[in-house]
């Protein structure tokens, strides 16, 4: 007769609390946590691989057969942000890289796959939309940074940080995407002073018109800007919109206008310095040492006012008046709470002349000199500015223009007219 041992369960417990219960797991480990998603991968699923780059990632793709045609896209997706992100920031990359459909129903769970994600074929809409990228983009730079500064850090940098660098990769890749059929809300035209309602300009357009880097996210911003600061604890805030907005949606608009300020450039740099560092308990004051040390623009009044604290930003033109033979006028007014220093501009139809208003009054009166016919007066002409909360106010014509919007609106009509030719012919 066999002798048998019995071991307690208490014992068993210790036992499998010393191995963190791994095997028991679906994902016993980081090394074979892959292995275990392709196990459940559908076998009609197709499989692409491609080695990327001058210090080689193996990318592995799996779509649904019916997705195939879309491998080009994310392949070069892939291959340009990774190429972004290691020629500008320079961190530790990855030696194998996979990106899965989400229509294969997987799950990837965040603490397992760190070199991992997935896509949604959903996002695809006409080629010179780059929402899809940008998503794409933004996912791969999660994981990038994530590998090199971990995970448990400020949501501004595990998420801000990537939104941002994709904006910019797929700006410096594709240039700036396209909006089709759209209300023009956000999107300021240049040099022209709009037919609007409460300041909300009233155009349509039934064409297709580009879309600068950076507006993907203001609307969004407008909508909800008042609830928190980029360095406030997300557990102290209200609902998960007002994380989304202020670990996300402003660091964006932030890094943007940084950019303009201190130099794309001289911004990546800094990130490169910061990502490196041991994290400790002033992230975000190492963050600003970093970039200062690369800008002789003082950063102190801006973190105060875009990072630390939640202001708003609006500068409008109230008037441009010919004051004289040769003299204009233009007021401006601070309707925000801050401003940054901003460039005040004439346009003639031979020049453009510049002043600086940097002074802390919430309006001035600015007077420029010039023979040449006068056109319009702007403020932040090169939109520095991204947390301005109306662009359409920070220009002002000089005589009422209404070519452009007669223009559209006739192409609108003359939709409209097809539109219901169309729905009065069916049946």
């Amino acid at each position: 007769m066999r002798n048998f041992t019995f071991i307690p369960a208490f014992v068993v417990f210790v036992l499998l609390s010393a191995f963190n219960l791994s095997f028991l797991s679906s994902f016993p480990d980081d090394s074979t946590t892959v292995q275990n998603i392709e196990f459940k991968i559908p076998e009609d699923a197709l499989k692409i691989e491609k080695i990327i780059g001058d210090r080689p990632i193996k990318i592995s793709l799996y779509l649904s057969p019916n997705e195939k045609e879309y491998s080009e896209r994310i392949l070069s997706c892939i291959e340009h942000t990774f190429h972004f992100l290691e020629s500008n920031l320079s961190l530790n990359s990855f030696d194998e890289f996979y990106v899965y459909s989400s229509s294969l129903g997987l799950t990837l769970p965040q603490d397992k796959t760190a070199n991992s994600v997935l896509v949604d074929i959903d996002l695809f809409i006409p080629d010179r939309n780059f929402a899809f990228e940008r998503g794409l983009s933004a996912k791969i730079c999660e994981r990038y940074i994530a590998n090199n500064f971990g995970r448990d850090n400020p949501y501004w940098v595990v998420k801000g940080i990537p939104y941002y660098l994709a904006s910019r990769i797929v700006q410096d890749t594709y240039g700036s995407s396209s909006k089709v059929f759209q209300f023009v809300r956000y999107v300021p035209v240049y040099g022209m002073l709009l037919q609007h309602y409460n300041e909300i300009p009233i155009i349509y357009t039934v064409g297709s018109f580009e879309e600068p880097i950076g507006t993907a996210c203001l609307e969004t911003y407008y909508n909800s800007n008042k609830i928190g600061s980029i360095n406030d604890d997300p557990v102290l805030l209200p609902d998960e919109n007002s994380i989304f907005i202020n670990g996300v949606i402003k660091p964006e608009l932030m890094f943007l206008t940084l950019e303009k300020i201190v130099g794309k450039e001289n911004l990546l740099n800094a990130f490169s310095k910061f990502l490196i560092i041991e994290p400790d308990s002033a992230v975000a004051e190492v963050f600003w040492n970093s970039l200062q040390e690369n800008s002789s623009y003082d950063l102190s009044t801006f973190k105060e006012n875009f990072f630390y604290t939640n202001q708003t930003f609006d500068d409008k033109i109230i008037s441009l008046k010919q004051t004289g033979e040769f003299k204009y006028d233009v007021l401006v007014e601070r309707l925000g709470s801050k401003s940054i220093d901003q460039d005040v501009v004439l346009i003639t139809e031979n020049d453009t002349l510049w002043q600086k208003w940097n002074s802390s009054n919430n309006w001035k009166t600015f007077s420029f000199i010039t023979k040449d016919k006068v056109i319009a007066a702007e403020i932040d002409p090169y939109r520095k500015n991204y947390f301005d909360i109306n662009f359409t106010n920070n220009s002002y014509t000089i005589e009422p223009r209404y070519g452009a919007s007669l223009s559209i609106a006739v192409r609108w009509y003359f939709w409209i007219q097809n539109a219901l030719m169309i729905i009065g012919s069916i049946g």
